[in-house]
């Protein structure tokens, strides 16, 4: 922004932590595919910030508004795994 601080939403920036311990918690722990989870996270913090930035909105917005479209495909997977 003006001040030249750059913001993204904890669940972001946290993102990481969660992929690794889930793994580890569920017992289905994969080295290799939580690294390639993770080195998802900077592509995804680049769109965020190009995104808030063209649509002149709060990365926390933007963050939000993401998040909620991937819980929205991951619904209508589950709901179309269901019915097949």
């Amino acid at each position: 922004d003006r001040r030249g601080i750059l913001y993204a939403p904890d669940y972001v920036i946290s993102a990481g932590g969660v992929i690794n311990g889930s793994g580890e918690i569920l017992g289905s722990y994969d080295a290799a595919a939580a690294r390639r989870d993770v080195l998802t996270i900077g592509p995804r913090l680049a769109d965020l910030f190009d995104r808030a930035a063209a649509e002149a909105r709060a990365p926390s917005r933007v963050a939000d508004a993401m998040a909620e479209a991937i819980l929205e495909a991951a619904r209508e997977r589950r709901v179309a795994r269901a019915r097949s």
